[in-house]
């Protein structure tokens, strides 16, 4: 299977109830939150993404994906994964575990993903957030799902194969 990382707005996703139904079963397994932003709360989203652009104006990730949050551009859903108490270490190795679930769990049911973590890094638009998902946990990742947006002529990048990415070297002996 291709994953499909995007940059660009998505389209809905493809049977939307079954998959937010197979995404919450995904997480289930790893006691996080589960959410998704409904579409009239997507101004409130812009709103906390507009904040954390504010107090960190160098990072470049704002200014270039906050045409995301503008409804008649993308129609993604956005899936927010919450752990239950804080930011304790094994409660965010939770979270990444149940991150790459997701991404799995998308990529087997042909959708396309993008992971932000830019509005969970800074206090007030991670309150917002909270908030705007009435949870009581603290909000971790969020991640848009939807369908890619092929052009004509446009082509996926292709996969690596498994010797581009990996250097397979022989075990070394072992010390009795």
């Amino acid at each position: 299977l291709a994953s499909r990382t995007g940059l660009r707005p998505f389209q809905r996703p493809a049977d939307s109830p079954k998959l937010q139904v197979r995404l919450l079963q995904t997480v289930t397994p790893y006691h996080l939150m589960f959410a998704t932003v409904r579409s009239p709360d997507r101004p409130r989203l812009a709103e906390a993404w507009q904040l954390a652009e504010e107090l960190n104006p160098t990072d470049h990730r704002c200014q270039a994906e906050s045409c995301w949050w503008e409804p008649e551009l993308d129609h993604s859903e956005t899936v927010v994964l919450s752990t239950s108490h804080e930011d304790s270490r094994h409660d965010l190795l939770r979270c990444g575990e149940a991150l790459s679930a997701v991404l799995l769990e998308c990529t087997m049911a042909g959708q396309a993903t993008c992971t932000l973590s830019h509005m969970t890094e800074l206090a007030q638009p991670r309150e917002l957030l909270r908030a705007l998902i009435d949870q009581r946990g603290a909000p971790q990742v969020l991640i848009r799902v939807g369908q890619a947006e092929v052009k004509p002529g446009f082509t996926m990048t292709p996969r690596k194969s498994l010797a581009q990415v990996m250097d397979f070297r022989p075990e070394a002996p072992r010390l009795q």
